[in-house]
């Protein structure tokens, strides 16, 4: 049960976010800024909840470690045109070309294969992922791919809040707000490079993944 300092950490970061999205949308701002702006929102809160009630046991993450790396994950569409961006701009074509090959063309559900975005049990897009993937944690690594372990809940209720919140400005500005499974549309992202202007212009474009 979250405590009500937590669910007024949450509301803030809600708060702040729909407020820099609105703003981003407004200026015609990248989605990489549009996105950092609601990592750092959620990273502010986590930082204060480390320093006032810092996680018991310790955190288990670690660099190298991906057990939990075969979950589903939602993301807004912001965060997914982020990432698709990103490996546009850093890597080459044959890389991109492998990693749409191991991208479901739909959730496979809560569970199935390594994430595709993994080399060597890393996280290729570690600086632009999507911002439930930088939320969640664990206690204990051998549960951590299991649905129902563990978590730290101030970082992973924070982070979940940043990314529903950007979808809640999209629908605030008239656009498609529901977050989407991560992995098929990120596929889709690299496949349709209009992708992203199609999405604003009001073109369902994701609904495969929704």
């Amino acid at each position: 049960m979250p405590s009500l300092r937590l669910v007024a950490s949450v509301a803030e970061v809600r708060k702040g976010v729909i407020y820099s999205t609105t703003r981003a949308m407004r200026s015609k701002a990248p989605m990489e800024q549009l996105v950092t702006k609601a990592r750092d929102e959620a990273n502010r809160a986590t930082r204060y909840f480390l320093r006032v009630e810092p996680p018991s046991p310790p955190l288990a993450c670690h660099e190298g470690c991906s057990n939990c790396c075969r979950q589903r994950v939602r993301a807004s569409v912001p965060e997914v045109l982020a990432v698709a961006a990103y490996i546009h701009a850093r890597f080459e074509a044959g890389g991109i070309a492998n990693i749409v090959e191991q991208l479901p063309h739909r959730s496979p559900g809560w569970h199935g294969d390594r994430c595709a975005l993994l080399n060597d049990a890393r996280c290729s897009v570690y600086d632009v992922r999507p911002l439930v993937c930088q939320g969640h944690n664990g206690i204990n690594p051998a549960d951590c791919h299991r649905i129902d372990h563990v978590v730290w809940l101030p970082q992973d209720h924070n982070f979940k809040a940043a990314s529903e919140a950007i979808a809640a400005a999209l629908g605030r500005a008239g656009i498609q707000r529901e977050t989407v499974e991560f992995a098929p549309a990120l596929r889709l992202a690299l496949i349709e490079l209009d992708a992203e202007r199609r999405y604003f212009d009001g073109e369902d474009v994701f609904a495969a993944s929704r």
